[in-house]
Order: structure tokens, then sequence, then C-alpha cells
């Protein structure tokens, strides 16, 4: 592909219209004043550095991204007195419980002119149906990454991940909800199922694979060790799967034909942050349709922004697996805890204890 290569003329392309129109004014005396500090705990990678160093240059700011290796990770910070952080990237279902536990802050929309550039349709989820708390970011799918020249027979479902005949050579992602969906979509679930003999029958799918396993990994390892061949077929985020394939011809991304992931990643602020403002601006800095574009081609990921789309790596907007046709997003799940309060408890604790399985037998 080449979509980092179109990156370069790009990005000039956007610094010289910022630098024409939007660029901020500094006064002269400013040059000496301590810059403020913008803290993001985001994922690996999950940032094109070009974006934050026009951020950085524009509000005579600093931007410190610290990365985080799961969700639950990220939801412990925010539960702590004094969060570090001033933005967070996370998803819907994290943002739920997050707002559900009062841990996030209400987003002035006054100072976040450019939300009037997001789709419609995702501009009121089901994980905060007021649109108050959340900043659609990026969105994809999670599915499967082979190599083709060790993977035989054109496999397009998730019972690849299952196959005795690369042992080893498999891996599964560090998420327990997205393992556990894959789990359910390989039996013929629903992901959200909270049924207890599909939840059950799906841990015992899991028990079952885990002794094929490489282990339970970061999506960027995944990416990484994919590239390298020393994984053959793995579960994967489409971003991570999109810069795989770019640098080793044999990868493919499949969308199982049971279905998959389709998630959305936000931008939340945490109540006790302590540079609102400046994650404000940040808000809005990521929304502008050029700059939108920027991240969203150099991330290999699909944008929520629609004012983005003029400006998009034209490869990236026409390939499928980043904006699947019709057919294939039928097949497509958002993950999210459904039911009443009981039965997302219940689901919640079934998936904690599936998990806890999974890492004891580990240590077998």
């Amino acid at each position: 592909m080449a979509i980092r290569r179109c990156l370069v003329h790009v990005l000039a392309t956007v610094l010289v219209t910022l630098g024409g129109i939007c660029a901020i004014p500094v006064p002269m005396d400013a040059a000496d004043a301590p810059r403020p500090t913008l803290r993001i705990h985001n994922w690996e990678d999950y940032l094109a550095p070009q974006v934050v160093a026009e951020f950085e240059r524009r509000f005579s700011a600093k931007v410190e991204v610290v990365t985080f290796s799961d969700e639950e990770e990220a939801l412990e910070h925010l539960s702590r007195a004094g969060a570090p952080f001033d933005i967070v990237v996370l998803s819907g279902s994290a943002v739920r419980r997050a707002r559900e536990a009062a841990q996030l802050a209400e987003i002035e929309r006054a100072k976040v002119q450019n939300l009037k550039n997001i789709d419609k349709s995702f501009r009121m989820p089901f994980y905060d149906t007021q649109a108050k708390y959340h900043v659609p970011y990026l969105w994809g799918t999670t599915g499967i990454v082979v190599n083709r020249t060790r993977v035989k027979g054109a496999e397009k479902g998730w019972e690849v991940l299952w196959d005795q005949g690369l042992k080893g050579k498999i891996a599964m992602l560090n998420s327990p909800e997205e393992v556990v969906g894959a789990a359910l979509k390989s039996l013929g679930y629903s992901m959200n199922a909270v049924e207890t003999a599909q939840l059950e029958r799906a841990r015992e799918h899991l028990l079952a694979q885990k002794p094929l396993l490489a282990g339970y990994l970061e999506s960027t390892e995944i990416r990484d060790r994919l590239v390298s061949g020393k994984l053959w077929a793995a579960q994967i985020y489409s971003g991570d799967a999109m810069a795989a394939l770019e640098k080793n011809a044999d990868l493919a991304y499949i969308i199982p034909n049971q279905g998959a992931a389709r998630w959305v990643d936000n931008l939340v602020i945490p109540a006790n942050a302590r540079n609102r403002e400046l994650a404000l601006a940040f808000m809005n800095f990521i929304l502008e349709p050029e700059i939108g574009a920027l991240n969203a081609s150099e991330m290999g990921s699909a944008s929520p922004n629609a004012a983005a789309m003029p400006f998009m790596d034209k490869e990236l907007l026409a390939n499928t697996a980043v904006y699947p046709p019709d057919e294939i997003t039928a097949r497509l799940e958002t993950l999210f805890e459904r039911g009443a309060s009981a039965e997302r408890d219940a689901r919640r604790a079934f998936v904690g204890d599936a998990w806890a399985k999974l890492a004891a037998q580990k240590k077998r």
C-alpha cells in the first residue's frame, strides 16, 4: 500500500494550510514562558507524531503520551484520586463504565465547535446517548491476519485460530472482552451473549485453544510478530493489521464469515483532569478535517469525521478491510454490555473469571 508514502505530501499540505490560516498567534514574550502540558493516556502507536508536533507548535504546548497495555489499566487510573491524565482513549463499553462511575467530565460543546464534523451515525451511541462525555476518535474492526504462505485452504473464519496445525504460531489479543467475543462468534453466538450456557461453552472453547497459543498479546506486538513471521495467524485490530500488511506482502486481513467486532474508540476527559482547557482544545483540533484525515490515514483506521473524508488517503478509503461494504458491515457487532444492570454485572464477572482461568492455565 502507498498510504504512508502519501503522508509526506498530505502533511506538507496540511501544515501549509494550518500555518497560513488557522495558526493561533503567540505573543513574542510567550517564547520564554513555560509550556502547558497535555497528558494523554492511549494505546501504543495510536496517535500520529505529525499531529502531536502540529498541536504543540500551534498551541505552544507540550504533549506527553503515556501508553496502557489494556483498558482495565486505563480504567484503574481513572478511578484514582488526582488522575494524572487530561485525555484518555477508551472504547464504547469502557466509556459507559467510566461514565456510570462518575469518572468523566462533561465536554463543553461550545469549546469543541468541530463536533459538527462528526458523522451523524457516531454522535449518540449507546454508551453516551446524550453525547456529553465522549468525542469519537477512530473506528475499525477486530479480525484475523493470516500468513498466506503458512495458512492453506483460504481460511475465512475464526476456526483458523483453533487450528492444531498452527500450534505455537497463533495469538489472541490481550483483551478479555475481545477474546470472549471471538469465541462466542466462532460458536455462532452473539459476541454480547449473556446466556450462561453460551458463555460457559465459549470459556471451554478458549481453554481448549490455550495450548495452541503463543500468548495473549498487545495488538502492536501481534503486528510486529506477524511481520517478522513469528506468528502465522492472529486476532488483531484493523489499524495494526493494515500496518502489518504494508510491511509483509504474504499477510492478509480477514473479517471472519461468522462476523466480528466493530469498535469505536473515543476521547474522554477525566473528571479530575488537571488541564481541561487544553484537553478541549485538543479535541477540537483532532476534529479539524485535515488533521482528522492525516491522523486516520497514518493509523490505517477509519474516521468518524465526515468532514475529513475529502482529505483522506484515497487508497485507504477504497480499502474494504478498513471501510467494509454493506454485506460485511451487516455481519459486524459492536461490543457492549447488554441487558439490565444485573445481567451486565453477571457477564462482567463471568468474563473476569474466564480470563483468570486462562491466566492460571498459562502458569501450569
